[in-house]
């Protein structure tokens, strides 16, 4: 089980794990591209590009310091996305008019937005009936839970 944070913006819902970040390791730049971290994405591809190009077309000595820089990227890259990707997936969905509406303990991220959603009707449909019972004091408020707020009958 783990902890996500559930986002909520125009696009739905979006739940975003707290802590290390296993895809972004593991995919680096097609990760970012797949999350919408476009500059992000294009910067490491193009430099592991442009190391490639550089190794290719260096002298000898050159060419092995190249490829040290370029097994040290190799190694870093993933570290810094594993620690760094859910944070920079949170600020990203921020930037893009998303809020922040809770945390969840969930064993994945469509758990983590089922449960959310599950909670949240249970919330409204809780404070519809107190509203309503404040508004008819005098009247027995009945509601199923397979009903919205909006069909409650007062009888």
């Amino acid at each position: 089980m783990h902890d996500y944070n559930i986002f909520r913006g125009a696009g739905g819902y979006s739940a975003v794990k707290r802590g290390w970040s296993w895809p972004a390791w593991a995919f680096g730049w097609a990760w970012a591209l797949s999350k919408h971290l476009w500059i992000l994405a294009i910067g490491v591809a193009l430099l592991y590009f442009t190391l490639l190009l550089w190794h290719s077309s260096a002298d000898r000595v050159l060419a092995e310091q190249l490829f040290r820089v370029y097994v040290a990227t190799a190694i870093v890259q993933p570290l810094v996305f594993g620690i760094r990707g859910n944070k920079w997936r949170e600020k990203n969905l921020r930037s893009r008019g998303y809020k922040l509406r809770g945390t969840v303990c969930a064993q994945n991220a469509y758990f983590a937005i089922h449960h959310f959603r599950n909670a949240s009707l249970e919330q409204q449909r809780a404070r519809s009936k107190e509203l309503l019972a404040d508004y008819y004091p005098e009247s027995i408020v009945v509601m199923t839970p397979s009903e919205s707020p909006a069909s409650i009958l007062i009888h």
